[in-house]
């Protein structure tokens, strides 16, 4: 008799809100910040932005991957899977693995209709699982090797990895995440990991764990991977069970394998999704690409830092096809860029090594103008434009280093309600920037939430509007006493107008200034 699977009624696990916390990392001597639909990044230059951002980009390629291990490059290249080391394997552990595996494995059997079967996949991961994980991963020093490759990857400082640890603190640099259910008042650490500032490339003073208090949510994958092994390795019923019983490590190892991709990705949260980087300079790399890329043939491929170099990959490597045949959504949003930023069309003509060049042409042109005879405003945006039509989709992350870029002030308003619109059709998006203009926009946005649909008509943005949840804007200053970079989240305060920020103290220090040279004037010619 067949059963229907009660998972194609039973909602997927809901995506918690991540906070990222970083302690001694680069110029950042603290910082929390909880990563939401839209996190803007704010801040005199020199502060750690842009570090923060490069960190978020490296987390995205560790939990994305589907291999356990975090190999470095792993978001573009494929690599063996790899199994825990077997002596991390210990008799308790492994009793422990079977047990979860012949809970769901027979639950399988039963066609899942029945209710020990049901309640054998639905809910939590138990505490002793988790605790296995932990255990196993903290005796196998490969996970925090490739976490902190990495994030050393992202920052082009693959040779001193000390390089990362802010200097004059406690020489140690810390990176947590945690998240905050609807179900608990505090934050539960999901993952955390650590470097020390004299380790250079020194295993024994680099640490990545999984807290035995983490909260894992048992999903289908989950259950399918762990039933899939057993069902793998066994050809009947009966040889499954005396598999199930045997309690071999290495055939724990295996289960463990097939456990461990998934349970890392629910633990990163958002980060389980794929993200795309675009730098501060790209409108300059649209222009020198090719010659870039030419360059680097032949020689090691870490002469840059990862973000950058997985741009000038992603330009060279455009698909004749986009990615989004089955979902339009790219498609749209990248051809509204053109109308209302762009005002014109981008297109792509590949030289005879297949090498994509690039092109733009205005409304009510005929002909297309290189993207070298363009405006830098063209060059800026054309990115965007790109990578919403070849690669990203909905709930994956767009890191976007300074988007107002060359644009004029109505333009930078202009790319706020886009980027607002993008969250609305389910991107995330992570900014770093110094745009006033930008920011008062989002701020208008934030606060059109509080207003009817009806009252918004023919308000700039009316589609647009974000709740709080999905907005929050992060300061990031110099503190001397911290001796570094501190982070404090930005309020909307209504009666002051917009974001609470330094910038208005410029603008009045500016106005100050004009005033007191016209006092002068007058002064003189009296």
């Amino acid at each position: 008799m067949a059963y229907d699977d009660p998972w194609d009624s039973y909602p997927p696990a809901k995506i918690l809100p991540t906070t990222l916390s970083v302690e001694n990392f680069g110029p950042i001597a603290k910082a929390e910040v909880e990563l939401r639909p839209l996190t803007v990044l704010v801040g005199p230059s020199d502060t750690g932005k842009s570090y923060l951002s490069a960190l978020i980009y490296a987390l995205h390629n560790l939990f994305s991957t589907p291999s356990p291990y975090l190999s470095p490059f792993s978001r573009r290249e494929s690599y063996p899977r790899q199994y825990l080391h077997l002596d991390a394997i210990t008799p308790d552990l492994t009793k422990q693995v079977f047990d979860l595996a012949s809970e769901w494995w027979h639950a399988d059997e039963l066609g899942w209709s029945e209710p020990e079967a049901y309640e054998a996949f639905v809910g939590w991961l138990p505490e002793g699982i988790v605790e296995l994980i932990s255990s196993a991963l903290a005796q196998d020093a490969s996970f925090a090797k490739t976490t902190f490759s990495e994030i050393a990857r992202c920052f082009g400082v693959e040779d001193d990895l000390s390089m990362l640890v802010r200097h004059g603190g406690s020489h140690t640099t810390h990176v947590q995440l945690s998240t905050r259910s609807t179900w608990r008042k505090s934050k539960v650490i999901q993952f955390e990991a650590a470097a020390s500032g004299e380790m250079s490339r020194s295993l024994n003073k680099i640490t990545a764990s999984i807290p035995r208090s983490a909260v894992i949510q048992v999903t289908p994958e989950m259950r399918s991977s762990v039933v899939g092994t057993i069902d793998a390795i066994s050809e009947t019923p009966s040889a499954a069970n005396d598999i199930l019983t045997a309690f071999d490590p290495k055939t724990a190892s295996e289960i463990l394998a097939q456990l461990l991709p998934v349970t890392l990705q629910q633990l990163g949260g958002p980060f389980a999704n794929q993200a795309y980087y675009l730098p501060a300079d790209r409108g300059g790399l649209m222009h020198v690409h090719l010659a870039v890329v030419r360059a680097l043939i032949g020689r090691d491929r870490l002469s840059l830092p990862g973000p950058l170099l997985d741009f000038l990959e992603d330009l060279v490597t455009i698909p004749s096809d986009s990615k989004h045949q089955a979902d339009d959504t790219g498609q749209i949003f990248a051809k509204r860029l053109e109308q209302d930023v762009l005002k014109g069309d981008l297109g792509i003509a590949r030289s005879e090594t297949g090498y994509p060049m690039f092109f733009h042409r205005p409304v009510n042109w005929t002909d297309s103008l290189a993207l070298t005879r363009a405006s830098s405003k063209i060059s800026e945006i054309a990115p965007l434009v790109l990578f919403l039509r070849y690669f990203i989709s909905p709930r994956e992350t767009l890191i976007i280093d300074e988007p107002e870029s060359h644009l004029h002030p109505e333009a930078q308003v202009a790319m706020a309600t886009f980027l607002a619109r993008l969250v609305k059709a389910g991107y995330r998006i992570v900014i770093a920037t110094h745009s006033d203009w930008i920011l008062e926009q989002l701020a208008n946005l934030v606060r059109m939430s509080n207003l009817t649909p009806e009252e918004r008509k023919n308000l700039d943005g009316a589609d647009a509007a974000l709740t709080p949840e999905q907005f929050g804007a992060w300061l990031f200053r110099y503190d001397t006493a911290a001796g570094g970079t501190m982070v404090e989240e930005i309020d909307i305060d209504p009666e002051d107008g917009g974001l609470v920020r330094d910038y208005r103290q410029v603008l009045d220090a500016t106005y100050n200034t004009w005033a007191e040279i016209g006092n002068r004037i007058a002064d003189r010619e009296e």
